[in-house]
């Protein structure tokens, strides 16, 4: 009995086994339709199936511009065999732009782990009328933010003009090594009164190879946006990218691309007509630079170089400081810091750097100034060395260098005949919170507790309490845990701090500690302000704390770290070790002021709400009418 009991359980654990096994994982790919003229927009139609499906990986077909962007999106989750199967639907609109018979590659799809293809299909264009049917609007065109069918799609004849009108170009095409290079975008958007487009804002075309940093540049009152071309009004935007190769041979900067829609109103109907534009790849020829002198820091330019001390007379013991400059056009994150100068009877700090920007009449040039902090034990008359500053101009094709230097300095004794160590106010490292009052001080003991003493009225009151207390505790952590399971947002801000320090000190037995670094002061930013974490750059950084009410300061500060690890990790310049324990911990002292500052804002934020639920509660018992609260702040 017990034997058939068993065996009827085994079948059906083997019949439920048998049952659960997923789906088979499928890709399949249609073109809608199959044969169109050159310049008629047609639909690459992308359907997986699996458990776990990423995003399809679109090819690229030499003649065909497909967008990377899906205009139709579906996405269905059924239950198989007591498994979830998920459907992926995506739709790319593309466009020939020569006749032929194309053949699109397979698509590839990552699902559960395991990379897929879809079998290639075959897309004829024709260069008349094509003999092919034209696909009606189905379920599948429905616009995904109001759920309406699209309108039809409007015939295009000669007389239209073109709707965008992309623009991209740049300085030069052949360049040295780190040279800077300027990156102009144009972009032409059709204004009239019965065409209406709407189109994602286009992102910065692909520049590998190159170290990218925006420009604003600020227009005057007197431009307008609006300009005349072709007879036709259009709303021009223009913006600009300075561009740093930081590898030698030919490096490609990538289409510029706009894909929309422009609605057509003519009469009482309305037509539809799919955008997509785009700007042909861009060589660029990138020369390596000639075998450097001793003492090239990384610099590639146009430069102007200047230094000068703080003061020419201090006292013993009292540091100055000593400010190298160097101004120009070129890329400020690969220009290094000279090697300090070699003191007697004195000690040289590393350098601290700043850059500002201003405009430039053809490029935007900036100012970099290197801050040595000089303290001196001798006294009387103290030279500092020349200090040489090498870098590369790309227009003479040579090496310059520019002695700066040497420098005087009058030491007076100090007054004091005791002997004192004082540091720059700027170096954190020598800065403490402990005062080391003397190592044979020990606290004196002038009353020793007995067990025969009763216990306080205080003690009796906090035992009889206790119960209420544990638990009030108990429910406040059970709330806490709570919030962090719900609120992802809220477990990442509170949690920022302490990954920043774990991050921290993984990186000191890291292989690359800089990355470590960057990463922990990046994902700090990012989870405080909730913001996506991977790929952030010191520009973003600067971005999300504008406007969040930090000192500016502590912002600079946090700035400079960051690029100081980008210009070791795009330029010619290594970080020594002491260089990088620097960085460590101005990071963590710049983390904990972050820190502060975002915990104070989130008191006072909580205070007035507070306030405000007190004065609501005052009001309403004062019997102020739903209208009066209604008007309430």
């Amino acid at each position: 009995m017990r034997a058939d009991r068993n065996s009827r359980i085994g079948a059906i654990v083997a019949a439920l086994l048998l049952t659960a096994i997923p789906a088979v994982a499928q890709v399949t790919v249609r073109v809608e339709p199959d044969t169109v003229r050159v310049g008629e927009p047609f639909l690459l139609r992308v359907e997986a199936k699996g458990g776990d499906v990423d995003e399809p990986e679109i090819p690229s077909v030499d003649g065909l511009q497909i967008s990377l962007q899906p205009r139709l999106r579906n996405d269905l989750i059924t239950i198989v065999n007591f498994s979830k199967e998920r459907t992926k639907v995506r739709g790319y609109s593309g466009r020939a732009t020569r006749p032929g018979t194309f053949t699109i590659p397979p698509v590839k799809v990552r699902i559960d782990g395991r990379m897929h293809e879809s079998p290639a299909v075959v897309l004829t264009v024709t260069d008349g009328a094509t003999s092919g049917r034209r696909r009606e609007p189905d379920q599948s065109d429905h616009n995904d933010q109001n759920d309406q069918p699209v309108p039809p799609e409007a015939p295009q004849t000669a007389e239209d003009p073109p709707f965008v009108i992309l623009d991209a170009q740049v300085s030069k095409t052949e360049a040295y090594l780190n040279e800077p290079i300027i990156l102009t975008l144009e972009r032409w958007i059709l204004d009239h009164r019965q065409v209406a487009i709407r189109g994602a804002e286009p992102g910065d075309p692909a520049t590998e190879g190159f170290y990218a940093i925006p420009i604003t540049r600020r227009r005057s009152a007197f431009d307008a946006n609006i300009v005349e071309r072709q007879g036709y009004y259009y709303q021009h935007d223009e913006s600009l990218r300075i561009l740093y190769p930081t590898s030698a041979g030919e490096l490609t900067i990538g289409p510029w691309a706009f894909e929309g829609v422009a609605s057509i109103q003519e009469g009482f109907r309305t037509y539809r007509r799919d955008i997509y534009e785009s700007t042909d790849p861009i060589t660029v020829t990138v020369r390596p630079l000639p075998p450097a002198p001793p003492g090239f820091t990384g610099g590639v330019g146009r430069f102007t170089v200047s230094a000068d001390l703080s003061q020419t007379s201090v006292v013993q013991g009292v540091p100055a400081k000593l400010e190298l400059r160097v101004a120009g056009v070129g890329n400020p994150d690969a220009v290094g810091a000279p090697p300090a100068p070699k003191v007697e009877g004195g000690s040289v700090t590393a350098p601290v750097s700043e850059v500002r920007w201003s405009s430039g009449d053809d490029m935007p040039e900036f100012t970099k100034t290197f801050t040595y902090a000089i303290t001196l034990s001798a006294t009387g008359d103290v030279t500092i060395p020349a200090i040489d500053f090498c870098y590369f101009d790309p227009e003479a094709e040579t090496y310059r260098t520019d002695t700066l230097g040497p420098f005087t300095i009058s030491v007076q004794p100090a007054q004091d005949a005791q002997n004192r160590i004082l540091v720059d106010a700027g170096d954190s490292e020598a800065r403490g919170d402990v005062e080391v009052v003397g190592q044979d001080i020990r606290p004196i003991i002038t009353e020793m507790p007995t067990i025969l003493t009763p216990p306080s009225t205080a003690t009796v009151a906090l035992a009889a309490g206790a119960p209420p207390i544990v638990f009030a505790a108990w429910a406040l952590a059970l709330r806490r845990r709570r919030r962090y399971r719900d609120d992802i947002a809220y477990a990442r801000s509170r949690r920022a701090k302490t990954r920043a320090r774990q991050r921290l000190d993984a990186a000191r037995n890291a292989a690359d500690p800089r990355e470590g670094i960057y990463r922990a002061l990046t994902g700090f930013v990012s989870d405080k302000l909730g913001t996506e974490a991977g790929g952030v750059t010191s520009d973003d950084v600067r971005g999300l704390l504008d406007g969040r009410g930090l000192d500016d300061e502590l912002v600079r500060g946090v700035l400079r770290i960051l690029r100081t690890i980008e210009r070791a990790r795009y330029g010619s310049t290594r970080l020594s070790d002491t260089e990088t324990a620097a960085l460590a911990d101005a990071a963590r002292n710049c983390i904990n002021a972050m820190d502060a500052a975002f915990t104070q804002q989130s008191d006072g934020r909580g205070f007035d709400r507070l306030r405000l639920r007190t004065l609501l509660h005052r009001a309403k018992r004062s019997g102020v009418g739903s209208d009066d609260r209604r008007a309430a702040p």
